[in-house]
């Protein structure tokens, strides 16, 4: 849960681009085949419509409860549909795995260069923090 809200604040796309294969019309628009629609993530991930107090940390928002509840795409750090990220349970597991290794070890800390929260910025397809994210780890003894 604590994943998936880091990801839902911080998605590693922002955008997922698809062609669109044949003529659709969604409501009054029509989309023709060949265009190219962009799906904003990072502002999905961030829409009161979808989120309540959208900009906290809540991993609470990520049980199974609270899934059924929403829109089933309202949460897309890996896309959605059939051509969602081959290698999302691969990347969660990597995840996963580094976090606990590096937490058996060092107990993560403010510093006195932390930001919290992270000011962001969007150089090209990527999101960055402003002047680095500074975090402190003290060995575990």
């Amino acid at each position: 849960m604590c994943m998936n809200e880091a990801m839902r604040l911080f998605p590693p796309l922002f955008v997922i681009d698809r062609e669109i294969d044949e003529d659709v019309e969604l409501g009054e628009f029509k989309l023709k085949k060949g265009w190219r629609m962009v799906v904003p993530c990072y502002s999905i991930h961030r829409d009161p419509e979808y989120w309540t107090d959208p900009l906290k940390y809540d991993p609470e928002r990520h049980t199974p409860e609270a899934k059924a509840k929403r829109h089933p795409f309202a949460f897309m750090p890996f896309g959605f549909g059939p051509r969602n990220c081959i290698g999302m349970r691969l990347a969660q597991l990597e995840i996963r795995m580094a976090i606990a290794t590096i937490l058996q070890h060092y107990a993560p800390m403010l510093c006195e260069k932390s930001v919290y929260p992270p000011v962001v910025e969007m150089p090209q397809t990527r999101m960055v923090a402003k002047d680095g994210l500074w975090i402190k780890f003290k060995h575990r003894e």
